[in-house]
């Protein structure tokens, strides 16, 4: 807003230039005597009645002398200043005052550009002066958002946060940024119109906060006039939540906002470290309670305590002056105008009331408003403690003001007062009946938030089931962040509630699979805290959501193996479950079910066998209820834990805790309405191949053998199953888990007898073509191959590499990657076992068969396929470079170069290492044939440094290279001579 004073000076400026042309006029022209004659003429009347007022009281002569000094001698200064007090008069006042501003424009009038403003200063007795923290990412965040637009036309932004986080003054900061570098910047006035903003003039880049707009009557009607500007203008949006824009406003309006819309930002709490700078002598307890929000650490040890005594002091001092109705206005409606208040019949008062009631705020506002009252606790205190305490103020009447004069404003108020926990039985009585007066009265706002709640539900929904679309998580926290406001402000709401909780679950499970766990300890604590809010204490549905959060959290954890955060919210789930009031909840129980089950999965191969006990044992009691006796679901969660049980003590050599899981499985599973249930003997058949697995690892056959039988009869007796795949599959992964440990332990016979299985049941026709068999098939006769070339069986190597080329050669398999990958490792077993013993030509066979392989264009970008070729390389190089046969050894070295030079690996730390230690194996082969100072062997260190000089950060990479003086930091301080001829 242009204060009086600079337009006084702007029109002082103008008289000043006025009355020094008249001077010089009359100092410097020929006709003395007219100018005179038409000033006294232009005077008239007040000259005549100042001389017959003289001559009255006896000192005309003096009077006429003095007209005659005047007129005469000092014509030339009478005139200036004659002309400059009517210039000025004129130039102050509309109209000529337009007229200054298009000659001398000023900041826009519809802004205060006072900077110093303290949203809190009428409550908060040390405002002022405390440091800026934390938020210079924030800050430069808005300075990105200043010149965004820097040869366009206005756009906006919302900056949200809790309240007291510190968001005005954030916006502050920015504003007093900008002035700096010679923008027009100020916080735009309550009280303006759109109108006003119309008739507004922005005369250079302008940067406008808009303290919670929410707020304002017709905010939307404002951002359109100031978004119509064709000037560069930023305007900076601070509240607690970003508001929906409305459907009912004109189609070039929606057209203007969406377009102009930049973006948002969400406020973070401070950290205790900074708090503490802020309020040195506040407790560690106060600093935790104030939860990173600047404002409650600043208003002391106790500041809901704090805000009630002053608001106490507040309302006594406005019983004194009578003015209580006037305070409560302005607690439920502020910001509203005077003329607002009175249109619809508000109460009135005068000016110096206002003046003891809203201390600190100029009298310039306080004639033209009533200011909001901040921050939300402090008004929320002053309206219960006067409709509790006041009994002659007529409550309903004033709300039903409130509501006509601002709606949205009362709306919030009532919102806010939903969110106090503890409040007196008056006050809570106060609270529903205020509720009731709105809801009466704003029947289709109401309906307007239902509609809203159930459109970002579906949005939600949409982003949830949406796995393949692209996923914003911005626009979900945005969605999930207004649905849970509107949560908080209707808790007794039932419809709103539910959106709020399922929507909640959803928004958890997608930060969940995307691994984002802050998020998800945000969201999952938010839904937490609600359920335990007195209207959801007892509602299933929330305390169901909070179950299946629980179980959600406990299985992401325990993928990404966070057992102490997987612990701490099984300690949640298990007491939820074991709740005396909702123990026999099936969704509840089902749900920790679920969770013990993922969490044996997790630690199956940890052997943290205390914590494998205790989740084994919360399984069984949770399914031991007599009310879950017969529910087949159950069972099934039993029979899994069972089978991860098993896993994971086989994996810590428990084998007398897997044999009793084993016992309680096949009990299980024998129990005559489980007999025939498909999924519990599927369970009951992996759980035989887990036990022949650990009892392989152990080497004890006996048990294998024995386990394998019991496989074997179990097969035999699921006549019904014979040919389910799954069941099948795990045969075929018992022959493979028995191959494969028998020839560790170098038993060829028995390795036999479980391969002529294993080919068998490949060979069936009903299996022959299935991927799951074929993979079964392909990893035994790899594992055979490789087994029997480590103890130079070359012959059966062959045999099994002819099965095996056969398998990848069928046309269901020629194109499977996963299969046509272990052809590429079966190649570099053969490729390395031929080379270690001599045999070339056979190696060369093998590494005919590797680079056939990476050269079929099904597979130029399997990455994984590229780095067998890369393996095989490094092997075949390095046995021609211990037989001295160096040409072979650089042929095969420019082998690897080329593979790890194609796009999928050239960042691959696993290819350049071996790249690395390639040069290195190179430099050392050239070493000890006496080419000490060849042309290759610099090619090799040059390669070797280059690589070192990529890759800084690989320690492996560094310590081969350092072993031949080619570490970073020895090339780097000797400036790196060999130059760099990889590219990273």
């Amino acid at each position: 807003m242009r204060s009086k004073r600079e337009t006084f000076l702007k029109a002082s400026v103008g008289g000043v230039a006025l009355a020094m042309a008249v001077s010089c006029s009359v100092l410097f022209g020929d006709a003395d005597a007219s100018i005179a004659n038409g000033v006294k003429e232009f005077l008239g009347w007040p000259i005549d009645a100042l001389t017959a007022a003289f001559d009255v009281g006896g000192g005309g002569a003096t009077f006429k002398r003095f007209l005659d000094w005047t007129f005469g001698p000092a014509l030339a200064e009478a005139a200036g200043l004659i002309t400059f007090t009517a210039a000025v008069a004129f130039l102050y006042y509309p109209p000529g005052r337009r007229g200054v501003d298009f000659m001398w424009p000023s900041a826009p009038d519809v802004l205060d550009n006072n900077l110093d403003f303290d949203s809190l200063r009428d409550i908060r007795e040390d405002a002022g002066g405390t440091p800026f923290l934390e938020r210079s990412e924030e800050l430069r965040t808005l300075r990105l958002f200043a010149g965004a637009n820097k040869h366009g036309g206005p756009i906006f932004m919302s900056v949200t946060g809790q309240e007291g986080i510190g968001k005005t003054r954030l916006g502050l900061e920015w504003l007093r940024y900008l002035k700096k570098q010679g923008w027009d910047v100020g916080r735009l006035e309550v009280q303006v119109s759109a109108l006003d903003i119309r008739r507004a003039k922005f005369r250079r880049r302008t940067a406008i906060l808009i303290d919670e707009p929410n707020r304002i009557v017709g905010f939307w009607e404002l951002l359109d006039a100031l978004l119509a500007k064709p000037q560069g203008i930023c305007i900076l949006l601070s509240d607690q939540f970003v508001s929906k824009r409305p459907d009912d406003l004109s189609p070039s309006a929606i057209q203007r906002i969406d377009k102009a819309l930049w973006g948002a930002l969400r406020l973070e709490k401070l950290t205790e470290t900074s708090l503490s700078i802020l309020a040195p002598h506040l407790s560690s307890r106060a600093l935790r309670e104030a939860d990173g929000r600047p404002l409650y650490a600043l208003l002391g040890e106790n500041p809901r305590g704090e805000l009630a005594r002053r608001a106490a002091k507040r309302v006594r001092l406005a019983a004194e002056h009578g003015a209580e109705r006037i305070l409560l206005i302005a607690a439920l409606a502020a910001p509203i105008s005077h003329q607002q208040n009175r249109a619809f019949g508000g109460p009135r008062v005068a000016a110096k009331t206002l003046q003891h009631l809203f201390e600190g705020e100029d009298r310039t506002t306080l004639k033209q408003q009533l200011p909001v009252l901040a921050p939300e606790m402090f008004a929320d205190e002053i309206v219960l403690q006067i409709a509790v305490e006041e009994v002659e103020v007529d409550l309903r009447a004033l709300v039903e003001v409130a509501i006509l004069v601002n709606p949205a404003a009362v709306e919030r108020r009532l919102g806010s007062l939903w969110t106090r926990r503890v409040l007196s039985e008056e006050a809570a009585e106060v609270r529903r009946s205020l509720q009731a007066v709105l809801d009466a009265n704003q029947a289709e706002r109401v309906s307007n938030l239902h509609q809203e709640a159930e459109r970002l539900c579906k949005s939600i929904r949409r982003f949830r089931e949406d796995e393949d679309g692209p996923r914003e998580f911005d626009d979900l926290r945005r969605d999930m962040t207004r649905l849970n406001e509107l949560a908080a402000m209707r808790p007794f709401d039932p419809a709103i509630r539910l959106h709020a909780i399922e929507s909640a679950a959803r928004t958890i499970q997608c930060y969940a699979e995307a691994g984002r766990f802050a998020e998800l300890e945000h969201w999952a604590n938010l839904l937490i805290a609600r359920s335990e809010d007195t209207f959801f204490q007892d509602d299933l549905i929330a305390r169901r959501a909070e179950a299946n959060v629980a179980g959600v959290a406990v299985t992401s954890y325990g993928a990404a193996g966070r057992f102490d955060d997987l612990e701490r919210w099984g300690t949640h789930l298990i007491a939820l479950a074991e709740n005396p009031i909702i123990r026999n909840d099936f969704a509840i129980r089902h749900a920790a079910a679920i969770a013990a089950v993922n969490s044996l999965f997790a630690y199956r191969a940890t052997e943290r066998v205390d914590d494998i006990e205790r989740w084994d044992g919360r399984l069984a009691k949770i399914a031991e209820d007599v009310s879950f006796e017969n529910n087949l679901e159950m069972k099934r969660l039993e029979a899994a834990g069972a089978l991860n049980a098993m896993e994971a003590y086989g994996t810590a050599g428990r084998f007398a805790d897997l044999e009793r899981r084993a016992t309680f499985l096949t009990a299980l599973a024998e129990s005559p309405y489980l007999r025939s249930d498909p999924e519990i003997r599927r369970i009951e058949a992996k759980a035989a191949v887990n036990a022949i697995e650990a009892y392989g690892r152990a080497q004890r056959f006996a048990d294998l053998e024995q386990w394998a039988m019991r496989h074997t009869a179990l097969i035999d007796e699921l006549v019904f199953l014979r040919n389910d795949i799954d069941i099948r599959w795990t045969e075929a992964n018992v022959a493979l888990s028995a191959l494969t440990h028998y020839g560790k332990a170098r038993c060829f016979g028995d390795v036999e007898r479980w391969a002529a299985r294993l080919i068998a049941l490949t060979e069936d026709a009903q299996f022959r073509h299935d991927p799951l068999i074929g993979f079964v098939k392909a990893k035994g006769a790899s594992n055979a191959l490789s087994l029997y070339g480590d103890v130079g069986r070359f012959v059966d190597l062959e045999r099994w590499g002819t099965i095996l080329i056969a398998l990848f050669e069928e046309p269901a398999f020629n194109h499977d990657f996963t299969i046509r990958q272990m052809e590429a490792e079966a190649a570099v077993n053969a490729l390395s076992d031929y080379g270690k013993a001599g045999r070339f030509e056979d190696m060369e066979r093998w590494g005919a068969r590797l680079i056939a392989l990476i050269n079929d264009p099904a597979f130029h970008d399997a990455s994984e396929i590229w780095l067998q070729m890369v393996k095989g390389a490094y092997a075949a190089q390095t046995w021609y470079g211990l037989s001295r046969r160096l040409e072979d050894m650089e042929r095969w070295g420019a082998r690897l170069i080329s593979a790890t030079s194609v796009h999928l690996l050239r960042t691959n730390h696993l290819g350049r290492l071996k790249e690395a230690e390639s040069a290195a194996n190179a430099i050392y082969f050239y070493k000890t044939a006496g080419r000490v100072d060849c042309n290759e062997i610099n090619i090799w260190r040059e390669r070797l440094s280059s690589i070192s000089r990529n890759f800084p950060e690989v320690g492996a990479i560094q310590e081969v290279a350092a072993r031949h003086g080619l570490g970073y930091v020895n090339q780097s301080l000797v400036s790196w001579p060999h130059g760099n001829i990889v590219g990273r």
